[in-house]
């Protein structure tokens, strides 16, 4: 009855309404009873089965769920086998078969167990969610062996005449590579595309449309290329990832815009195949993007920029509008195109054709320039937006801290000497705040810190303690999360540690004093800081390999500053190398450091007074490898 909790209705509503494990063991368990129920009339079919192969296929304990709905899709398979042999020497034919009425059988479907996509598409979809391309196209090709068998068989009869991959199949495992991206995606794509492609080839001679691809198909492509775009080819060889990867794309859009003018490798024939495709936004803004991903790597990319640009101007053409994700993707090709000054103002140049420019547009233009190291320009373009906001009483690009961390990240940047100067100035007028500037966050104070450190200011030690100390204090005021913000605390003391350590050679004795004070007080302040979101031991949750660079930032710190005072800086370095010792933190570095700023008598007593180790005293020098140290000293060591 329709009603019965066990009928095919009452399944497929559980799998639809829970994604549990225990709502796929459930209909598993119903499916169970209609195989066993004594009378035959609940009776399971292809149905049933597709319920519950959606439950283990959706839940979310999975790969386990995907394992199981695998093994009940062989099940299917094999019954389906099993009855189309069953009904072909009972002498029924397949048509017979087909139109039998639905109401024999309790309610049994019409086609009895003979699969159809809609099973396979769930199973395609569900390795799509958890990232697994590889099987969702196993999938895809499972279903055409089995229809080609089945067309092959009995005048296409077979069992599995009605598995045929349908437009949204191919899209789906498309869409499974385009979300999975890496290196191989994009050419998985172009060899799905050109599959389908020769498919649709064969079903329009035959005046059938069942597995022509569309636009998303189209751009779906054109995505998983985009992704394969922003790999580095390292190695040298030949694969579609990088350049190739964009001009793949650029290719294929080509080939669709000339689909109705001359043949070519994806549509195999003029007016043939493809012609039904229209490009749209999301081709056009796809394939920039894959330009703007390739930039990226390439060491001289205006010939991208170029067809960035020119793709925008055929985008004109057709009557689509680029919008302004458009014009900032082509100004970001401008900006990596590594095309120095010239790039940077042909960004501008587009920046100024827009109509309502937003401050990923500003921002872009503002990344060219830094990149051309042209941080004045950058604080151009910044005064010039601060004025128009004042004049036009509207300050809503202004009011965005992205924007100032972009001119701060340029004069981190500059090759200007005093760029770390105006950079600093910058971050106190924004701790000053106003009603339309926003206040510093994390990363403001972090590019600051980093343009100190690089600096050749001799009093760049003191600068970048005070910087660091408006830091933390900022911090408690700031809500964010543990993790985040012990890695930038971390990165923060490594950045005064830095400036500490590489204070000019040239620097007055009293810069070099006070760098050194700086560089103890930094060091012994970052090991009794209050680190949030620390497990038991206070360490457990921090970035290991960050901390070892702040051991090594010391003991170079300690050797460069503290020339004229050897026994305080033996005492220190040789404090520090046993804490990191004891912390499981020491790496060759470090060792090779230690070695190279200790005399051998303190590195022998060290050794053994202090961490139990016997060194071999047969030898003028000290013996002993880093690979014969004690495991323990290194066990949570990134290096």
């Amino acid at each position: 009855p329709k009603d019965s909790p066990t009928s095919p209705a009452s399944m497929n509503n559980l799998s639809v309404t829970s994604k549990s494990k225990s709502a796929a063991l459930s209909a598993e368990r119903l499916l169970q009873e209609m195989r066993n129920e004594p009378t035959g009339r609940l009776q399971p079919d292809v149905i049933s089965y597709s319920a519950v192969i959606s439950a283990y296929a959706t839940c979310l304990d999975q790969p386990h769920g995907l394992e199981k709905a695998n093994d009940l899709l062989h099940e299917l398979e094999d019954l389906a086998v099993r009855e189309h042999l069953e009904s072909s020497s009972r002498g029924r034919d397949a048509r017979r078969y087909e139109t039998r009425s639905i109401g024999v059988g309790g309610g049994r479907h019409p086609y009895g167990f003979r699969p159809n996509p809609v099973v396979y598409n769930t199973m395609i979809q569900s390795y799509a969610n958890i990232g697994d391309a590889s099987s969702a196209e196993a999938i895809l090709d499972r279903m055409i062996s089995l229809y080609s068998s089945s067309l092959q068989e009995n005048l296409g009869s077979g069992a599995f005449r009605s598995v045929r991959p349908n437009t949204r199949t191919f899209n789906m495992v498309l869409n499974a590579w385009s979300k999975k991206g890496g290196a191989e995606c994009g050419g998985r794509a172009l060899s799905i595309w050109k599959r389908l492609n020769i498919i649709a080839l064969e079903e329009e001679r035959n005046g059938e449309t069942y597995s022509r691809p569309d636009v998303i198909t189209f751009n779906t492509v054109l995505a998983a290329l985009a992704k394969s775009a922003d790999v580095e080819n390292r190695d040298g060889k030949e694969k579609i990832v990088g350049e190739a990867a964009a001009q793949k794309a650029v290719e294929l859009l080509d080939s669709i815009e000339n689909s109705n003018v001359q043949p070519n490798q994806y549509n195999h024939g003029k007016n043939r195949g493809l012609t039904h495709i229209e490009p749209d936004e999301i081709s056009y803004n796809t394939t920039i993007s894959a330009l703007a991903n390739a930039s990226k790597n390439c060491s001289n990319g205006v010939h991208l920029a170029v067809d960035a640009e020119n793709l925008m101007t055929r985008m004109k053409k057709r009557g689509i509008e680029p919008s302004s994700y458009t014009f900032n993707s082509v100004m970001l090709v401008w900006g990596r195109s590594s095309g120095g000054l010239q790039s940077a103002q042909r960004a501008e140049a587009l920046l100024r054709s827009m109509a309502n420019p937003t401050i990923v547009s500003w921002t872009t233009v503002m990344n060219a320039y830094a990149l051309a190291d042209s941080a004045r320009k950058v604080e151009s373009l910044l005064n010039e937006l601060e004025q128009q906001a004042t004049e036009q009483n509207d300050h809503h690009l202004c009011n965005s801290i992205v924007l100032y961390n972009t001119v701060l990240h340029s004069l981190g940047r500059s090759s200007d000497d005093d760029a770390p100067t105006r950079s600093e100035a910058l971050l106190q007028r924004l701790e000053r705040g106003s009603s339309y500037h926003p206040k510093p966050d994390f990363i403001s104070y972090r590019l600051v810190l980093t343009a100190l450190e690089h600096c050749k200011h001799p009093d760049k030690a003191l600068r970048a303690r005070s910087v660091l100390d408006r830091f933390l204090q900022s911090m408690k005021k700031q809500n964010i999360l543990p993790p985040l913000l012990q890695d930038n605390i971390q990165e923060a003391f490594n950045s005064v540690l830095t400036a500490c350590a590489y204070t000019p050679s040239n620097a007055s004795v009293h810069f070099r004093h006070e760098a050194a004070r700086i560089l103890v007080e930094t060091f012994r302040d970052m090991n009794s800081y209050d680190w949030p979101g620390n497990g038991e031991d206070g360490n457990t949750k921090r970035n290991n390999g960050s901390i070892q660079e702040s051991y090594t930032l010391f003991i170079q710190g300690c050797s460069h500053l503290l020339g004229s005072s050897p026994c305080e800086r033996q005492v220190l370095i040789t404090s520090a190398f046993r804490e990191c010792c004891r912390k499981g933190l020491l790496n060759l570095v470090i060792w090779d450091k230690f070695c190279k700023f200790v005399p051998l008598e303190i590195i022998r007593s060290t050794l053994e007074d202090h961490l139990g180790y016997n060194v071999d005293h047969t030898f003028e020098t000290v013996t002993v490898r880093f690979e014969d140290l004690p495991q323990k000293w290194s066990e949570r060591s990134t290096s």
